[in-house]
């Protein structure tokens, strides 16, 4: 899949933008609707409902990308999550947000 930016006619492997955008939250509304924007945007998306699940799969350490995830999640938070991603070695990108 080929996205324009901003009219460079680039894409995003060529910028090292990321290309998939991991949501880790509980609050359906909310990933539903950063979804549908990031999708529209050219962007995968893969949702996650806990930290747990997404401690649980694998990544393709290939794959540029990126992770939103909710400050206050129930369980594991978000900022124990990117404590435990560091201490891993991971070199993610991670944004915390409040829904």
């Amino acid at each position: 899949m080929r996205t324009e930016l901003s009219g460079f006619g680039t894409d995003r492997r060529q910028l090292r933008l990321p290309s998939v955008v991991y949501i880790v939250d509980d609050d359906v509304s909310f990933h539903t609707a950063t979804q549908h924007r990031l999708q529209l945007a050219g962007y995968e998306v893969q949702i996650y409902s806990s930290t747990e699940q997404f401690l649980d799969q694998q990544l393709d350490d290939n794959q540029l990308g990126c992770l939103l995830v909710d400050v206050r999640i129930p369980g594991l938070g978000g900022p124990e999550l990117q404590a435990r991603l560091h201490e891993a070695g991971s070199t993610l990108p991670f944004a915390l947000q409040e829904s």
